[in-house]
């Protein structure tokens, strides 16, 4: 039997003005935790095993000015550090091995703003980023936590069709987000140039993966 728990909090702030202002900001950070426990039953007894949690934290700022009341070209500036559980250093619930991944991030982003009544846009977006940082392994070398530290190099790019803004007033409103079409490369190398892995991520999901912000208009 497995159990998995998932914890997602995603904040979002930015402040925007459509026909008043020619500049919007955004600032938004998102943290997820997610673990699992796998429980195996033998007859009279059972054993269950514990996997720590994987983390991932990102913190994302924006820039954005409106070309017109429709059209907006931003730049968003981004970091993400996430954090995966590969193994124990000395047995079950000793020391932990990590792959931890640290990535600064740019991404040139336009933005589409189509009012549907006087309360809701439609703000779809599309996106080009650019990633770099650093990959650590941990290993275990003779009982002892070992590092191993690589270069990461990235780029992606995306649309979130499903994007929208309410506007409860004329200066708060609350953008809900949901899904997102994507492709993502990386590659990560070591700093000798012995060896280097290279991956590639399409990524399709319309109905999953909500993100609800709030906006402050100005």
């Amino acid at each position: 039997m497995k159990k998995i728990f998932i914890f997602t909090a995603i904040m979002a702030f930015s402040t925007l003005g459509f026909s008043q202002s020619k500049w919007f900001f955004s600032a938004d950070a998102a943290f997820s935790s997610s673990s699992y426990s796998t429980t195996i039953n033998g007859g009279s007894t059972s054993t269950t095993t514990n996997t720590p949690a994987a983390r991932a934290l990102g913190i994302n700022l924006g820039a954005n000015y409106c070309l017109t009341e429709q059209w907006a070209v931003g730049l968003e500036l981004g970091f993400n550090r996430s954090s995966s559980f590969t193994g124990w250093l000395n047995g079950q619930d000793s020391e932990q091995l990590r792959d931890v991944q640290n990535v600064f991030s740019v991404a040139p982003r336009v933005t589409f703003m189509l009012p549907i009544s006087e309360q809701f846009v439609w703000t779809p977006n599309f996106y080009v980023g650019f990633g770099f940082g650093s990959y650590t392994s941990e290993q275990n070398s003779g009982g002892n936590v070992a590092e191993y530290t690589s270069d990461i190099f990235g780029w992606g790019l995306g649309l979130r069709p499903l994007s929208f803004d309410f506007h409860i007033n004329d200066h708060l409103g609350i953008n809900l987000s949901i899904g997102e079409i994507s492709f993502a490369q990386s590659k990560i190398t070591n700093g000798a140039g012995t060896y280097e892995t290279a991956t590639s991520d399409f990524n399709l999901t319309l109905n999953t993966g909500f993100t609800i912000g709030l906006r402050c208009y100005f």
